[in-house]
């Protein structure tokens, strides 16, 4: 059981955690070229609408919102290979 009035600080992971890829082969297509992150880069509000679609997890967001609620801090942990898509996480969340 987790009591979430005992946490005083959270921090998610971004892919298949607080976003939930709509093409599971998305890694693939990562690796596939830079085009990938050059179009992160150029488009960083629509890249994960349009792009690489994800949707929120309705649990986190769940999560998210009691973390909004009582003022607890938020940080998201995400390895990536180039920042160039950094902007367009930033702007999902």
């Amino acid at each position: 059981m987790i009591y979430l009035n005992k946490i005083k600080v959270t921090v998610f992971d971004f892919d298949g955690t607080l976003a939930i890829h709509k093409d599971k082969n998305y890694v693939q297509r990562m690796k596939g070229g830079n085009d990938y992150f050059i179009q992160a880069y150029l488009h960083p509000d629509t890249f994960y609408e349009a792009i690489e679609p994800c949707y929120p997890s309705p649990v986190l967001q769940n999560v998210t919102a009691y973390c909004q609620l009582n003022n607890l801090s938020m940080f998201c942990v995400s390895g990536m290979g180039f920042l160039l898509h950094m902007y367009a996480k930033i702007a999902f969340i």
